[in-house]
C-alpha cells in the first residue's frame, strides 16, 4: 500500500537587523518525504479550473441593452484596447470613445440566434462595432469586437438609403430589416446585411459591399 506522511522541517534565517537587534524569522516548511505517485499523477493530469464566465445580463431591448452594457465583464477591457491596448486604433489614441444606439439583428437562418451590434464612436466617426450575443432567455454578453473603418457610420447603408436602392418605379420596397447569416465571403455575424422587401413581396439582400441580390440566388 501507498504511504504518504508530510513532515515538518524548521528553518532559520536572518531577516532583517533593527536598531541593531538581530530579528530572527522562524518559518515552518512542509517536507513532502515518501512521495504518492498516484497522487502526483492526478494533480498532473488535473485541468486548471476554467476561468469564470462574465455574468450574462438582460437584454431584451435597445433600453436594455443601453442600460447593461457597461456592466458586462469583458466590457471595460473591450473599451481599453481601443485607445490604449497593444494595437490601439489611432483614432481613438488620447480620447473618450461613446457609444451609438444598438441595432437589433435578427439571426435569419434556422439556428442563428438574434443579437444587437453597437457602434463605438470617436465623435461622429465609427471605429469599431460591439457585438452583443443574445440567447434563449433574453440574456446578452459580449462576443466580440470587430474594427471598423469602411465607411463613416455603421452600416455603411442606412435604412432609409438601402430602401431606396432597392425599389423600382413599379415594385418600391416597403420593409427593411437588419439581419445576419453566415454566406461564405460575403456575411457573418459581424457582417450584417439588409433585407428588403417590395411592395410584390419579392425579397433582395443589400449586403455591406453594396450589392444588391435577390434572397433566392443566395438560397433564401
Amino acid at each position: 500500500m501507498d504511504s504518504y506522511r508530510p513532515r515538518l522541517v524548521t528553518a532559520v534565517a536572518v531577516c532583517a537587523l533593527v536598531g541593531g537587534v538581530v530579528l530572527l524569522a522562524t518559518t515552518l516548511a512542509l517536507s513532502q518525504g515518501p512521495t504518492n505517485p498516484k497522487m502526483e499523477a492526478a494533480a498532473r493530469n488535473t485541468p486548471p479550473p476554467a476561468p469564470a464566465s462574465p455574468k450574462r445580463w438582460s437584454a431584451h431591448s435597445v433600453a436594455e441593452v443601453e442600460a447593461n452594457l457597461a456592466s458586462d465583464g469583458n466590457y471595460a477591457a473591450a473599451i481599453a484596447r481601443l485607445s490604449s491596448g497593444p494595437e490601439p486604433d489611432p483614432r481613438a489614441v488620447g480620447r473618450i470613445p461613446t457609444l451609438g444606439t444598438p441595432l437589433f439583428v435578427r439571426g435569419l437562418a434556422v439556428g442563428n440566434p438574434d443579437e444587437y451590434l453597437v457602434p463605438v464612436n470617436i465623435g461622429v466617426e465609427t471605429i469599431a462595432i460591439i457585438k452583443i450575443g443574445v440567447d434563449a432567455k433574453g440574456l446578452g454578453q459580449i462576443d466580440a469586437v470587430r474594427g471598423w473603418s469602411n465607411a463613416p457610420t455603421f452600416p455603411a447603408t442606412t435604412q432609409a438609403s438601402a430602401m431606396v436602392i432597392a425599389s423600382t418605379a413599379a415594385d418600391p420596397a416597403v420593409k427593411a430589416e437588419l439581419v445576419w447569416a453566415q454566406i461564405r465571403a460575403v456575411a457573418d455575424d459581424l457582417q450584417p446585411f439588409w433585407r428588403l422587401t417590395r411592395a410584390s413581396g419579392a425579397v433582395y439582400f443589400l449586403f455591406e459591399d453594396g450589392r444588391l441580390t435577390a434572397a433566392g440566388d443566395m438560397g433564401f
